[in-house]
């Protein structure tokens, strides 16, 4: 893989995550997003699941870390 779509990926990780912790804290269920390029609209959707469930593990991990 090269490198500018491992950061390319590592970004959109990023914005997924950042999209969760907002609609968790915010209540929501539903979520519209706009993307600069069309491409990265199926991208979001299709590993936005797999993103949820990588952050709530890590939360998960946090809290056992905490004496």
């Amino acid at each position: 893989m090269f490198a500018r779509e491992e950061t390319q990926r590592e970004g959109l990780a990023l914005l997924q995550a950042a999209l969760l912790e907002h609609a968790a804290a915010s209540n929501l269920r539903t979520v519209m997003t706009f993307h600069q390029k069309a491409e990265e609209a199926p991208a979001l959707a299709e590993n936005t699941d797999a993103t949820g469930h990588h952050v709530h593990r890590a939360f998960l991990a946090s809290l056992r870390a905490v004496p």
